[in-house]
């Protein structure tokens, strides 16, 4: 009898070791539905595979049990699975999660996943997306036709963060309350607020672009920018008060409604690049730039742009101006050419005034 007892437990452990085994060898396993999917990770608390959702997978994806991804998990891209939810109820780190494609795909839980290297979903529908302990991740790219992000606790994006509507009207909300820094950002869409509070740092660059109803910007931290601070569309106000180094930065704001900038705090810049509705800009403290360009489709206020101009070393100054539409287009180039005057030939007067301070002296 106690042979026998030994035999069984001899044999379960083997299978159990099988089984354990199964967890983390062989490149990849490939599950067309749920029951699959379950036969796969049984045992596993943790999980070193690639798995691939067959085309024919229909509905719900669930990861019960397993607490650690090594491997990804997506579809093969011969064929889309008609995925509508992931749910990972358990996991607390993930390797890569990749649903682009997935048209259907409305929703991913993971309630308690701290980590994750890269996410990826597109979907053509309303996209919920509730990662609430998720703190750190490398990308995540996010689109959908409109999206519901819960990622309160995220704090460092390390390569690529994306959250888009593309060009849908469902307009949606980003609050990151918690992220202080990224790497490369871009927000685009219909969007009804944006909240980012805590961001003081990107090392390459920042895309927002607004349709649909004007909102607020503001960046309340931000004190660096990298390669590109990219601000375009349909904004109510812009504040940037913390923003003090942009030195390699090109920063390009095309406001699509009225607007006034001030740039209360910005000492060194690469090129500023101002377009669109722009009514009046200042930059008090601006003591280094490369050049500032200034094109306005509305009556602009030049007098901040001169004065920077007065006050700064312009390493390119022959790309900077400042000009608007309407009568204000007379008078700023009247003014320009004052300024050109008083700092020499550099951003103002031009070959034009030039003769006329020649004339002048010969007479």
């Amino acid at each position: 009898m106690c042979s026998q007892s030994s035999l069984l437990l001899a044999i379960a452990a083997m299978i159990l070791s099988v089984a354990a085994n199964n967890c983390s060898t062989g490149s990849y396993v490939v599950v067309s539905d749920q029951t699959e999917l379950d036969a796969a990770l049984a045992g596993c608390s943790s999980f070193g595979r690639n798995i691939v959702i067959g085309e024919s997978y229909d509905g719900v994806v669930d990861f019960a049990n397993v607490t650690h991804f090594s491997g990804e998990i997506g579809s093969s891209g011969d064929g889309t699975p008609n995925v509508t939810e992931i749910l990972l109820p358990d996991a607390v780190e993930c390797s890569s999660l990749d649903f682009s494609g997935m048209t259907n795909f409305r929703n991913i839980s993971a309630p308690n996943l701290s980590t994750i290297t890269s996410l990826r979903e597109d979907s053509s529908t309303v996209l919920t997306v509730d990662l609430p302990e998720v703190s750190s991740a490398a990308v995540l790219e996010i689109a959908g036709h409109s999206l519901q992000v819960n990622m309160a606790k995220l704090e460092n994006v390390t390569v690529f963060l994306q959250l888009t509507n593309g060009d849908s009207s469902d307009a949606f909300a980003v609050d990151l309350p918690a992220l202080r820094y990224a790497s490369e950002l871009s927000i685009t869409g219909s969007l009804s607020r944006i909240s980012l509070p805590a961001l003081d740092s990107v090392q390459d660059s920042i895309e927002i672009g607004i349709s649909g109803d004007a909102i607020d910007l503001t960046l309340p931290r931000l004190k660096e920018a990298g390669s590109m601070l990219n601000l375009q569309g349909n904004f109510s106000s812009i504040e940037l008060p913390s923003l003090v180094e942009a030195t390699n930065a090109t920063i390009q704001i095309e406001p699509s409604a009225p607007l006034s900038l001030n740039f209360t705090h910005l000492v060194r810049a690469g090129k500023i690049v101002l377009t669109g509705e722009i009514t009046d800009v200042h930059f008090p403290v601006l003591e280094s730039v490369d050049s500032i360009s200034i094109t306005s489709s509305t009556q602009v206020n030049c007098t901040g742009y001169y004065q920077a101009v007065n006050r700064t070393h312009l390493a390119n100054d022959g790309e900077s101006a400042c000009s608007g539409i309407s009568a204000n287009q007379s008078s700023s180039s009247d003014k320009k050419a004052s300024e050109g005057t008083k700092i020499g030939v550099g951003v103002g007067a031009g070959v034009g005034g030039l003769l006329v301070l020649l004339g002048a002296w010969l007479l």
